[in-house]
């Protein structure tokens, strides 16, 4: 094959070009995105109960459903949480090889058997089944900047105006305001004193209203049948549903006595105003509305957030009068950073990888081989992710730029055995030629040897086999590409542009003395390598001691460093979670939000805008008076270098003065490295009650559990939960005798509360096109302390009017404002974060260590990013050890020998030491990089092993002494060994040195690859021989030489060759002249290579044995 393309160099150059204009065109095409698709599929059921308390939802919603839902199809696991406001909310999470739409219509179909089960109310309001989007995109905030609109006009303008076009834009997985919704609602704000005064009750009100605002169809005259003679038809049109806040006044209650009407404004405030005041936004701490932009699993982020910016762009010309926005936070800013920071990278390796090729070979020429190859390999690598569908992610652009360091390899191997018969005295075609019939295999069986090693991975499921599979068949594809263009382009364009080193040029007069001075110090270290390798396969109990202390040494550090699974990134935001005592009110909340406010403006030098959410609580995901955030958005990573504006140091200042607000307890987190598991990158377990107990005892089990946490120093900076069941709360005892006594019935008293303190849906209105709701609710001031509840009243049998104090009993308890549930049991979600140096596996086996000593009736689940931690911890040595496996089958075929492999095998250990070496001196845990890393070390150090043992093989075959023949293999591949292994090196240093976006990942790997290389050159070099003589001693010990005398054969062959093919070139020269017959010529060119190949051979001979006997005087 590679001969056909020396003679053909035009179609040779055609081929690589196509496959780089191939890959040049996908590039622009490809989707950017931080990772691929990882995140797990999530289906949410929401459902309502009007009034329930979230004991009672937990008890008739909850349990009904979730009973029915377990068991899915490719379930992981599921979460819900039922809520005192009557809201029931379930997430079930699905494996990442479940279809999401398939997903949903199993959760729908399994929702269908429990339906029976709810109560009326709840199926009368629907269930409703969505896929969840987990994947925050962008924060908007949407405000007046001149303060002449209220939060009311800015929250309704969004939603008529912003929301539902942005949700329409293809890749959004839902748009929705996060907090400061205002939806207007026709406000009916009730008297009690007033509605006694006049013996009213509030079911006169509902009932009134109920009846004059409805939608009527009035139909129409003239409709058929009808006689003949009708000309026309005409419609009727009647004033259905009331629209003002004027014609809700007026509606008539009853008629007076005297004749008079009792309306609706005789008794109540009647204003278009909010359906809901339970939450507040902020913009750098002025009011607003945020809106949160999720995108879909499958979403092109990079894309989205552009088209989500442009529509914005669009809209906002239309805006009216003192309406701002601001995109306040935008995920896909790192995301961008982190691809060009690899981009970066790639390039910079590059031209570190050029200058080591430049050094080592000492001629332009040959320099501009590699030059010319690398491109072909990385560029059409994008073609094959167009094909493979993949996108243009961190782990494809760090398998590109440890791509520059192997795919270098093959043209620099091809590059160096040619300038080694060049300067034996072959002409270019022929040293090519000869060149390429001694490294074709060599380069191959790389190339396989490589792509082996990720075999395994494409059979891993999960998180971690998708972020294994988009590195290693982005390493794979290069490769292969690499080896291609190794046997075609790469030895034409040897062929064309490689000379005699006799011919001086530009370059040789600039550098010569650099690389004669380069050669005659690599000629030094050259011999003194010899020599330490001729010791060691003489002295094989020296060997092996050295070989056991990296075999423990390896085993040691692979047994004690800590584990991991993504490192933590500063992804330019950071987020203080505040939690006040249980039951404070939404305006001390917010007080609180301000002082966090001020400590986020006092880093004016790292945070950029601020988003204050009052009344949500971001860790759960509901809205709680007592609990809010700020989110802080930080500057760009360039403005940002000295510690104390970056991450790291911002949490901890942060923490330091967010603790000094006595009012409530604060957390300062950033968000998990993974978007969708989860809102922080602490590590979060479900403490869950197995026997169905109450729920205090559970709580302060787990209290006491994060206690012990909380003890563990030198492990933990804190354990919490944001979970309370002592909310205060009042409970009425409602007197059902006297209510019978009375001929009251209970439903009015419950109605009666329900109305005047938790807002009654009466029915509904339309208004700028959209269908809104009528609520009622006692004005603020009949509900602000707990003897209000008396003030009620109710209307009797006889027409008198009862307070509620004569029938009702108030005390004060304590309840859970939410009950979480997970996987079918009541649970206390405990969030627990790492000190800096301990990592996230340390952290898991400390926590389970303390949790195996729980009482039998608790039991806790892993979820979040610890979750699939857990999932990938036991899959890491199987993948290492079946790449173990196929690389042992792949060498067994290349040798025809089940011994030999064994000797690249067992110098792999070395790789291990260094890697982790490197990891633990940088501070760093065995995380997913490091893994991959290390299995990307294992295909480059099998590499090097190759490379020594196809000479040392070639030699021996050949009739040379076992040791000679491995020292003489050893000291030819020493330069190209060194050559490659320091320009991989060079090439991954850039990642080593990583800042920035993404850096924490970057030097992960950069790390590991870099020094499990270091050890691979520096040691493995020595091991490598040492393990060839032993298994290849041990061989002959137990069948025997079974060697072929390969130079009396190939001189036998030689002559015969030369006898028979003698009078073909007659014939050939004589008929060359009219046509050209292919066959004839390619037997022509074997003949002279033949010949040829005899003289070369002869001459290599002796230069091989005056070396050995130079060798030998040494």
């Amino acid at each position: 094959m590679a001969k056909f393309f020396i003679h053909r160099p035009v179609l040779a150059i055609v081929i690589s070009l196509i496959i780089l204009l191939s890959g040049a065109v996908c590039i622009y095409s490809l989707p950017v995105a931080q990772y691929p698709a990882i995140t797990p599929p999530v289906i949410q059921l929401d459902a309502d109960y009007a009034g329930a308390n979230a004991q009672v939802l937990e008890e008739t919603v909850a349990s009904c459903i979730e009973q029915q839902i377990n068991g899915a199809e490719g379930m992981l696991y599921m979460r819900s949480i039922c809520a005192n406001s009557g809201h029931y909310t379930l997430q079930v999470t699905f494996d990442l090889s479940r279809d999401q739409d398939m997903a949903m219509v199993d959760v729908q179909n399994r929702l269908s058997k429990a339906t029976p089960l709810l109560p009326t109310e709840v199926t009368q309001s629907g269930v409703s089944v969505k896929k969840q989007s987990t994947q925050q995109l962008l924060y908007l905030n949407f405000y007046s900047g001149d303060g002449s609109r209220d939060d009311l006009f800015v929250s309704n303008y969004c939603v008529i105006n912003i929301i539902d076009q942005l949700a329409r834009l293809n890749g959004v997985g839902s748009a929705a305001i996060l907090v400061g919704q205002r939806d207007y609602s026709m406000r009916i704000w009730i008297k009690p004193d007033v509605l006694a005064k006049l013996g009213v009750t509030v079911d006169d009100i509902v009932g009134a209203i109920q009846t004059q605002n409805v939608q009527a169809a009035a139909g129409s005259i003239g409709d058929p049948p009808q006689k003949a003679g009708v000309e026309f038809q005409y419609p009727v049109n009647v004033k259905g549903r009331l629209t003002t806040p004027e014609e809700f006044g007026n509606v008539i209650i009853r008629t007076q006595p005297n004749g008079a009407y009792l309306r609706v404004r005789d008794v109540a405030r009647v204003e278009l105003g909010a359906n809901t005041y339970s939450t507040k936004g902020q913009f750098n701490g002025n009011s607003s509305v945020v809106i949160a932009i999720y995108q879909q699993p499958s979403a092109n982020a990079v894309a989205l957030a552009k088209s989500v910016k442009a529509k914005l762009a669009e809209l906002s010309k239309s805006f009216p009068t003192g309406i701002n926005y601001t995109v306040t936070y935008d995920a896909t800013i790192f995301v961008v950073k982190s691809i060009e920071e690899v981009v970066q990278t790639l390039f910079e390796a590059i031209v570190l990888v050029l200058i080591v090729v430049f050094v080592f070979l000492g001629n332009f020429r040959a320099t501009l081989v590699p030059i010319l190859a690398v491109p072909v390999s990385l560029v059409g690598t994008f073609a094959g992710f167009a094909a493979l569908g993949f996108s243009i992610n961190l782990l494809t652009m760090f398998g590109m730029v440890l791509a520059v360091g192997i795919v270098v390899d093959d043209a620099i191997v091809v590059v160096e055995a040619v300038e080694l018969h060049i300067e034996h005295g072959l002409p270019p075609m022929e040293a090519t030629e000869k060149a390429m019939d001694e490294v074709s295999g060599p380069v191959m069986a790389i190339a396989l040897v490589l792509c082996a090693v990720f075999v395994p991975v494409a059979f891993m499921g999960g998180m971690t086999g998708v972020m294994y599979k988009q590195f290693a068949i982005t390493l794979a594809v290069s490769v292969l590409l690499s080896a291609l263009v190794a046997l075609t382009m790469t030895p034409a364009l040897c062929s064309l542009l490689l000379r005699p080193r006799s011919e001086k040029g530009i370059i040789d007069y600039l550098f010569g003395w650099f690389f004669k001075l380069f050669d005659i110090v690599f000629g030094w270290f050259t011999h003194l390598y010899t020599a330490i390798v001729r010791f060691l396969v003489k002295n094989l109990i020296v060997s092996f001691l050295i070989i056991g202390a990296v075999y423990y040494g390896a085993y040691h550090l692979a047994t004690t460093t800590p584990t991991g699974f993504i490192p933590m990134e500063d992804q330019g935001i950071v987020l203080i979670s505040c939690t006040l005592p249980s039951g404070a009110s939404l305006e001390r909340t917010e007080a609180v939000v301000n002082k966090l406010d001020e400590i986020m403006k006092k880093h004016s030098d790292a945070v950029e805008n601020t988003i204050g959410l009052v009344g949500y609580n971001i860790m759960q995901g509901n809205m709680s008076s007592n609990a809010g955030a700020v989110i802080g958005a930080l500057k760009d990573w360039d403005e940002r270098t000295t510690p104390e504006t970056q991450l790291r140091g911002l949490i901890g200042a942060m923490t330091k003065e967010a603790s000094e607000i006595k009012e409530a307890s604060t957390v300062v987190f950033c968000p998990p490295p993974v978007p969708g598991l989860g809102m922080s990158s602490a590590l979060t377990m479900e403490f869950q009650d197995r026997s169905g107990g109450e729920i205090m005892p559970m709580f302060l089990a787990a209290k006491d559990f994060i206690a012990k946490v909380n003890q563990r120093q030198d492990i933990f900076t804190s354990a919490y939960t944001m979970f309370n069941p002592a909310i205060p709360m009042l409970k009425v005892d409602v007197d059902r005798d006297k209510l019978q006594n009375l001929q009251i019935p209970v439903k009015s008293a419950f109605l009666a509360m329900q109305i005047n303190l938790g807002g009654y849906f009466i029915n509904q209105f339309n208004q700028f096109g959209r269908t809104w709701r009528v609520m009622m609710q006692a004005e603020s001031a009949y509900r602000r302390d707990p003897s209000d509840i008396g003030s009620i009243y109710l209307r009797s049998q006889n027409g008198s009017m009862v307070p509620l104090s004569t029938v009702t009993t108030v005390n004060q308890t304590t309840g859970p404002e939410v009950v979480l549930r997970y996987n079918l049991y009541r649970t206390v979600e405990v969030n627990a974060s790492t000190k800096t140096g301990i990592s996230s596996g340390q952290g898991i086996a400390t926590i389970e260590e303390l949790a195996s000593k729980l009482p039998n009736q608790y039991g806790f689940e892993w979820t979040g990013m610890a979750y699939q931690e857990k999932q990938a911890s036991g899959q890491t040595m199987v993948i290492l050890g079946l790449g173990l496996v196929f690389v042992f089958l792949f060498l067994a075929a290349q040798y025809e020998s089940w011994g030999i492999p064994f000797a690249v095998l067992l110098s792999m250990p070395t790789v291990v030491l260094g890697a982790l070496l490197g990891v633990n001196a940088a501070g760093l845990d065995m995380n997913i990089y490091v893994q991959i890393g290390i299995l990307t070390l294992i295909g480059l150090s099998a590499k090097n092993a190759i490379l020594i043992v196809e000479y040392a093989k070639m030699n021996y075959d050949g009739g040379m002494d076992l040791i000679e023949a491995t020292v003489e293999g050893a000291r030819i591949r020493f330069r190209p060994i060194l050559m490659t292994s320091f320009a991989f090196i060079l090439g991954v240093l850039p990642l080593a040195q990583a800042q920035g976006a993404s850096a924490a990942c970057r030097a992960a790997l950069g790390v590991s690859v870099m020094c499990g290389m270091l050890a691979a050159t520096l040691v493995g070099i020595f091991i490598i021989p040492v393990l060839y003589v032993t298994v290849q001693g041990l061989i002959v010990l137990v069948t025997g030489d079974q060697r072929k005398l390969t130079n009396i054969q190939n001189e036998a062959t030689a002559t015969e060759e030369k006898a028979a093919i003698t009078p073909a070139q007659t014939e050939v020269k004589a008929e060359a002249k009219d046509a050209a017959i292919p066959s004839t010529k390619a037997n022509l060119g074997q003949a002279e290579n033949s010949t040829k190949g005899e003289k070369t051979a002869a001459k290599e001979a002796n230069n091989q044995h005056a070396q050995v006997d130079l060798d030998k005087k040494d």
